[in-house]
Parts: C-alpha cells; structure tokens; sequence
C-alpha cells in the first residue's frame, strides 16, 4: 500500500485490489492488465507520470489504457505452416512499392506467378483471410490492402 493522502496512488491501489480480487475468484489473462497497473503505480510513485498528473487535476487515466495486444495477447496456437509463411512474405514484398491499395485478387496473382499456393475452393477469398489476420497489412474494404505503417 501506499501514501493515503495521495489521491493518484490511492486510485492505482484501488483498481490493484479490484483486479486482484477478480482474479483470485475467476483466474484468466487479465493478470496481464494487474502487472500493467502495477508497473504504471510504481512509475508514477518514482516521479515518471507525477508532473502530468498534478498540472492535470486528475487522475491519468491515459496511464491505464492497456494496449490490445497487453490486454488479450493471442494464444500460441498452432504454427503458420511456411506455405502461408511464403504467401505473406511475397505480399509484403509486392506491397512495398504501392502507395495506395492493391485488390486481393491482384496481389493473390502475384503470390501465386511466384509459385505460392493457397487452397480451398476459393483460393481468393482465403488469401484475403490469411492477409487480415497477419501482422503488417492494413485492409481498405473493397478498395484493397497497403502495408499497415503506410
């Protein structure tokens, strides 16, 4: 525990011992969110969020937005097999130079002129899926894919 006096760290006492007390009564991943708070306490007891959060008035609840991938970090699961490895590797690379986005149909032609094959009865409709759910691909509905920090 902490200084009473100090409405900040008592809010991050607060919401600790809230989490702890869920957890302990339905164990699941939001130990994740519990270690975050903690960190976030204790950098802002050694002074790192103190300034902001005194010329504020309040309490810094920006301090505890927990990142998504922090909050629900994705399961291990099974591993992409290096088909799909391919697949996603020579979309980055037909990506690289376009500046505005490419239908999936077109990049899925270029994936599969370099020998790559994707399955399923139609292969389209899966590539699509396989590029929205890997990391690096930001998708514009019917307009097509860019690389996501483009």
């Amino acid at each position: 525990m902490t200084d009473a006096t100090d409405p900040i760290a008592a809010a991050y006492d607060k919401a600790i011992d809230e989490v702890s007390a869920d957890i302990a009564r339905n164990p699941d991943p939001r130990a994740v969110r519990l270690a975050f708070l903690a960190r976030m306490r204790d950098q802002y007891l050694a002074g790192e969020g103190r300034a902001t959060a005194l010329l504020s008035g309040a309490f810094p609840m920006a301090a505890v937005t927990i990142p998504p991938a922090q909050l629900s970090p994705r399961k291990p699961g099974r591993k992409q097999s290096p088909q799909r490895q391919a697949a996603i590797a020579k979309a980055r690379e037909y990506l690289l130079d376009k500046t505005s986005p490419v239908r999936t149909k077109k990049i899925y032609e270029a994936v599969a002129s370099a020998g790559i094959a994707i399955g399923g009865t139609d292969p389209v409709n899966n590539f699509g899926a396989l590029l929205s759910t890997a990391n690096g691909f930001r998708s514009h509905g019917r307009e097509g894919w860019t690389l996501a920090d483009r």
